[in-house]
């Protein structure tokens, strides 16, 4: 086991920082998280790579860290890579209705970002409710969530309002506490793009602390 944990804790982290520092794929619009801020002061790092399909073709790949401020708020950063030659985006989540009992989590995203695609600046602006919920199981704790992604998008002196809805789940092994792995799947509703995303998160409460379970 605990040669596993090795494994998956350098893997991670050999994707992830590669991701940060140059990779050749595409910019980056999955959700591929959940309702639940993380506890006060702890950070998360999500990677996750994005095939896109339908009007729009190719591999996005991107990273976010994550970190919450309180019970309700919490600040992301990502950087992503790919068709598009650059993407950052940085976004506040706000979860006023905690998943609790038969309550599921309810809240939204906003935030802008700036990308390139091919010599082109986009500056972007995003509304992004939600909505999760988690249910404990044998195989662990799987977390299913609902998303549209609307986004207020300058390109030179055009203006676009893409929509996005992105349904997806969560699954938290039973024997690994800290990391999360994720599905989902994105649907064009306005000038965006289909796409199917996998992703994989960790949560620590410092850099020199990073553990699995």
């Amino acid at each position: 086991m605990k040669n596993l944990n090795r494994i998956l804790k350098h893997t991670f982290i050999t994707i992830t920082f590669s991701l940060l520092l140059g990779s050749t794929g595409l910019a980056f619009q999955s959700f591929v998280d959940s309702g639940e801020i993380l506890p006060e002061g702890q950070f998360e790092l999500t990677a996750a790579g994005q095939a896109a399909f339908s009007d729009f073709e190719g591999f996005n790949m991107a990273t976010r860290l994550s970190r919450s401020f309180s019970p309700d708020f919490e600040g992301q950063i990502e950087l992503g890579f790919g068709a598009f030659e650059f993407q950052t985006t940085a976004l506040l989540k706000y979860t006023p209705f905690p998943d609790n009992e038969n309550q599921p989590a309810i809240g939204t995203k906003l935030g802008a970002s700036y990308s390139r695609f091919e010599g082109i600046s986009i500056y972007a602006f995003h509304l992004i409710p939600f909505v999760s919920k988690r249910f404990a199981t044998e195989y662990g704790d799987f977390v299913p969530y609902g998303a549209f992604n609307l986004s207020f998008q300058s390109v030179e002196e055009t203006t676009n309002l893409p929509l996005q809805l992105q349904l997806g789940t969560g699954w938290k092994p039973k024997d690994y506490k800290h990391i999360h792995f994720y599905g989902e799947l994105g649907m064009n509703l306005s000038k965006a793009y289909n796409y199917i995303s996998l992703g994989m998160s960790i949560d620590f409460d410092s850099f020199s602390n990073i553990q699995l379970n």
